[in-house]
Order: structure tokens, then sequence, then C-alpha cells
């Protein structure tokens, strides 16, 4: 497919993962590159046969939170990278994209997909994102085991509850100063018009 996509125009493209490469034993993806001669017609193709455990050489830097983990996703779903474990066997790799629905709503409407799934595998329970890479068709895809992703949330609620009492109390100091403060001088006023109505002359200048 990737050929025919090369010889209908396209300048690159990228095969699905499959079982075996033409060299190799171990599931394997093309990227092909075209060739053009000085005319600009299509001299030939030059493809990279390229084993995806490899890619682990090319980990994300950026840091990711306690149990996360990234993989990547083919065109028909099937999995070509995950980060924690890289070497899958080919069985596998079919048998996740079958039970990720996030991953089938993703491939099926080309729309960023995220949520709370069982993932295959014995994986558990995550909290995902699956986002399509539309210059090839693939689904990249994001995620934390649900403990680890609700981690930070129940600390600051925990946080939040300790507070909430000390906050309340101290607002309720401020607003009893507050209404001191403004109370007060109208009390005072209140009495100086009451002793003016009934005929006494206030001196305090207040």
């Amino acid at each position: 497919p990737y050929f025919r996509e090369i010889q209908c125009g396209a300048r690159s493209a990228i095969s699905d993962l499959t079982p075996t490469g033409t060299i190799t034993d171990s599931p394997t993806l093309a990227i092909a590159t075209a060739i053009y001669d000085e005319i600009g017609m299509l001299a030939g193709v030059v493809v990279a046969g390229i084993e995806p455990q490899r890619l682990h050489e090319l980990t994300l830097i950026h840091r990711r939170g306690s149990g996360a983990a990234y993989g990547i996703f083919d065109s028909r779903g099937t999995l070509v990278f995950h980060s924690r474990r890289p070497q899958l066997p080919w069985s596998e790799r079919i048998e996740w994209g079958k039970g990720d629905d996030l991953l089938a709503k993703a491939l099926k409407t080309g729309q960023p997909q995220t949520g709370r799934i069982i993932l295959p595998l014995g994986e558990g329970e995550w909290l995902s994102a699956r986002v399509p890479i539309q210059q090839i068709g693939w689904v990249a895809g994001a995620g934390q085991p649900m403990p680890h992703a609700l981690a930070p949330l129940k600390q600051d609620l925990l946080k939040d509850t300790l507070l909430a009492p000390a906050v309340f109390g101290g607002a309720l100091c401020v607003a009893r100063m507050v209404a001191r403060t403004i109370s007060r001088p109208i009390e005072y006023l209140a009495q100086d018009a009451r002793r003016m109505g009934d005929g006494e002359v206030i001196h305090r200048v207040d």
C-alpha cells in the first residue's frame, strides 16, 4: 500500500506494522520516500524497514507522571510501540487494538478521545487519551493508571479538607472585624440622632 501511495504522487509514505520484515522475523514497519529524475518523473523509491522496539532509543525526553506510558498505533489499531512494553509479541499487539475503545473511536472519527478505560493485556483501569496523527493516519496514545492519576487530586482534597475549617474560621474573624468597623459608627450615629431628637445638644465630633 505505501508503494502504491508513492506511485499515485505521494512524496513519502509509511506502512502499517507487519508481523515480520523482509530480513527479520520481528514486527516491522516501512518508511518510503520517492526519488524523482531531472524532469520530475518517479525514478525509484527508497524504503527503510524499522523494528518498533528500536523506537525505545528515541523515547520522549519530557517527564511523565508516575506510572504513565505512551503508545503509537497504526491505521488498523495495531500497537506499534509502547513505552513500558517495547517488545510485545505480534499476537498481543493485535489483541491490544481489539480491546481499546478509545483507540477505536479515534480511528473511526479522526478526533481525539479521552476517558477512563480498562486496558487490554491485564493493564487495569487507566485515564487515557488517543489522538489521531492526521498526516499518516496513525494514533498516538498516552495514559496513567487511575490510582496514580487521582493521587494528586486526593492529596489536594485532603489539604482542602484540613484547611477548610481554618480558612472558614479566618474568614469569620475578618467578617466580624469588618462588621464591627462598619456597624459601630452607625450605632453611634443612631444614638446621636435619638439624643438630638430628644433635644440634647451633641458636643462630641465623631
